[in-house]
């Protein structure tokens, strides 16, 4: 990434002072995560987060109107081209600015020891806010800057751990087998325009009606390959802000905890949507959700954990089987203008081939929703020719 400063200086889209702006209000954004004894702190690094700008307007691999006329697919938007750092892989950096020809991709990336998506939109549209001139507001002060070490409560020594975290800890066991390598897996977008969404509706009554299609139909595609008996596990990332008075709305540290659904695939694939539906709305109502406790045994148990490494959000997981979704589709990103006006695509870069992951991307301003799926290629295809999950979202690669 050094010959793409190199060749550009570092203020050529004006963001330098922006980003001073950013870090002398809030100056842990500038910093780097680092693990000391098995604990991930934010160290000093920079004065300012890292901003880093390639050129792609002579790269024949990406153009504006390409990525327009094809509605912004995964295959066209590869982190290594695109992006600042891979997921999985490089250096921290806080920003990449690459102008393709007839446009400009920004990206942004934080660390997930740091941030869950929910605080990362808060940095971002603070530095937004930044760039249009604004002032941060007390409370935007307050949130950004609070001290995170007792934001989610710890239980009191009585607690013992029960199932509440089973599923979140990970037992360590030495390996006696080679590694297989993992099958060939892909990213690929699907689109669900306002008028897909609103028929979905109808038949879940859910506000993000695509998730139990989503889950329905993955399990679908996996049943020519899998037992009918097989146990799935389907996971959602959820911003415990709402459901715990100690954190406040700007709070922009990690704050999310995973709600597990475990059924036969068999079971999964028969399933209505409404009855799918119903099943994820219980596990995050306010009213019938146990997150709060749950949340805090977790931050418990990692707190006395010797090995941190023992306790994990999504804990063990079968990529062949389960599914990981994490919905951004309230992020506003679509409201962000950063100086250079309103973006036409938010859309989360492909990255190294993660089968039984996906991710809902921020809803446009009129409803429509893409939503990228990480799948081995056999149960892509066999999604593809989906006729009800197609009826409802259009596959765009």
């Amino acid at each position: 990434m050094s010959s793409a400063l190199d060749d550009f200086p570092l203020d050529t889209f004006g963001q330098q002072p922006r980003l001073e702006c950013l870090s002398g209000e809030f100056p842990w954004v500038a910093g780097q995560i680092v693990k000391e004894g098995g604990v991930f702190r934010i160290k000093p690094l920079e004065q300012t987060p890292r901003l880093v700008i390639k050129d792609l307007r002579d790269n024949p691999s990406i153009s504006m109107a390409a990525l327009r006329e094809a509605s912004f697919p995964a295959r066209l938007l590869d982190e290594s081209v695109i992006a600042p750092r891979m997921t999985l892989t490089g250096v921290a950096g806080a920003g990449r600015e690459g102008p393709p020809s007839g446009g400009l991709i920004l990206t942004f990336v934080a660390h997930h020891q740091a941030m869950d998506m929910v605080g990362q939109e808060l940095v971002m549209s603070l530095l937004s806010k930044a760039c249009r001139g604004e002032a941060f507001t007390e409370e935007e002060l307050n949130g950004g800057n609070m001290n995170r070490k007792d934001v989610i409560p710890l239980l009191d020594s009585s607690y013992t751990p029960g199932p509440e975290v089973a599923g979140q800890q990970i037992a360590k066991s030495p390996a006696t087998e080679p590694v297989e390598a993992p099958p060939k897996s892909t990213w690929a977008y699907f689109l669900f325009s306002p008028s897909s969404l609103s028929s979905l509706k109808s038949l879940t009554a859910d506000t993000l009606p695509s998730n139990p299609l989503i889950w329905r139909h993955i399990a679908r595609s996996r049943l020519p390959r899998l037992a009918s008996s097989a146990i799935s596990k389907f996971t959602r990332a959820v911003d415990v802000r709402r459901y715990m008075p100690s954190i406040p709305p700007t709070y922009p540290g990690l704050a999310q905890n995973l709600v597990l659904h475990t059924q036969a695939l068999d079971t999964i694939a028969q399933s209505s949507l409404g009855d799918l539906a119903a099943q994820l709305r219980a596990a995050v109502d306010p009213k019938t959700s146990n997150l709060a406790y749950v949340t805090s045994a977790m931050a418990t148990v990692l707190d006395r954990a010797e090995d941190k490494s023992t306790v994990s959000f999504t804990g063990p997981i079968s990529p062949s089987s389960d599914f990981m979704l994490s919905s951004w589709a309230k992020v506003e990103a679509y409201s962000m203008d950063f100086g250079f006006g309103l973006p036409e695509a938010v859309r989360r870069p492909q990255f190294t081939p993660f089968e039984g992951l996906g991710y809902l991307v921020p809803r446009r301003k009129d409803g429509e929703i893409a939503v990228v799926l990480g799948l081995r290629e056999e149960d892509l295809e066999r999604l593809k020719e989906d006729e009800e999950f197609v009826k409802f979202g259009k596959f765009i690669g």
